[in-house]
């Protein structure tokens, strides 16, 4: 990539440049400091020159932040945007861009998480420097308020400005540069239709794996296990007769996890959910019921750590 010295560019020059690689409308351009732009392009500059490197850290650490930061797009899985704005406080800045910065957000599950951009005065002098609010991931799932996310993202960032000036360093806010928002898909975990299971879980005689055809996985497994047969226990026809015992109304399957905690509610019930990696035989993600006592926890660690130390 041809290196340019924006040093040597106009205004008007900077403007259009800062439109055309960073989607930024006509009036916010215009609200931007020259030395701004310069900032804006060179930072631009410097983010494709590590794309290549980063697409790499990417495929190993799809949840790191530092690296995933540094993407406007990359298939259909990561986003990132900034939605810039020469705004004197948050609240206007967020109430401006709010609308274009949710409409932004992916429909699907999505861990996402934003970075304010601040310039900060301080107190009696012409001194500024630049602050970075960052906010935790947070997972978004389809049927999740995104209005209601960003009404807690404003509160989020308004308490991290507030602690940031109250720091004693009498830098205060001097307006807003812009907000960052990175976010990628995710696939949650949920029950869904039959899988074979691999030998090193069918040889030890312990899971009933039911041969369903349908996405109602969770429900098949709920009453095998309420309601144990003898005879053939992978077959959905023995349970059929007990589906009506059990409160599923109102759930969507495939069902996910995030629905457990209601379904135990609802039916007295404790579910416990374990994940293995199919490769390396290890236990990658859990779900313990809040029900369920310590010992029934370690037990349960106990065959997790038993399958691993025996196959991995």
């Amino acid at each position: 990539m041809e290196q340019v010295d924006y040093k040597k560019l106009d205004r008007d020059q900077l403007r259009k440049l800062v439109r055309n690689r960073t989607n930024t409308s006509r009036d916010d351009v215009r609200n931007m400091s020259v030395p701004e732009m310069r900032k804006i392009l060179k930072q631009l500059d410097i983010d494709e020159l590590s794309e290549k490197s980063n697409l790499q850290m990417m495929n190993l650490f799809p949840f790191d932040e530092t690296v995933f930061s540094d993407y406007k797009e990359v298939g259909d899985t990561l986003r990132d945007t900034f939605h810039s704005g020469n705004s004197k406080t948050l609240e206007s800045f967020l109430d401006k861009k709010g609308p274009d910065i949710v409409k932004k957000i992916y429909e699907n599950s999505v861990k996402i998480y934003v970075s304010l951009e601040c310039e900060m005065i301080k107190e009696g002098t012409e001194d500024t420097q630049v602050a970075h609010l960052t906010t935790k991931s947070v997972l978004l799932n389809p049927g999740d308020s995104r209005i209601d996310f960003m009404k807690n993202i404003k509160s989020d960032l308004v308490n991290r400005l507030e602690h940031y000036q109250s720091r004693g360093s009498g830098f205060r806010l001097n307006r807003i540069i812009g907000l960052r928002m990175s976010q990628t898909k995710i696939m949650p975990l949920s029950g869904s239709k039959y899988i074979e299971l691999p030998d090193w879980i069918k040889n030890k005689k312990a899971v009933v794996n039911v041969q369903n055809k349908d996405e109602k996985c969770f429900m098949w497994c709920i009453l095998a296990h309420l309601y144990p047969v003898e005879e053939h226990p992978e077959r959905i026809s023995k349970y059929k007769e007990h589906a009506s015992k059990i409160n599923f109304e109102g759930f969507e399957f495939p069902f996910q996890v995030k629905d457990v905690d209601k379904f135990e509610k609802r039916n007295n019930l404790a579910v416990n959910i374990v994940t293995h990696d199919l490769k390396t035989h290890l236990s990658v993600e859990n779900f313990l019921s809040v029900g369920v006592k310590s010992d029934c926890f370690e037990r349960l660690k106990k065959v997790g750590q038993k399958w691993e130390s025996e196959w991995g």
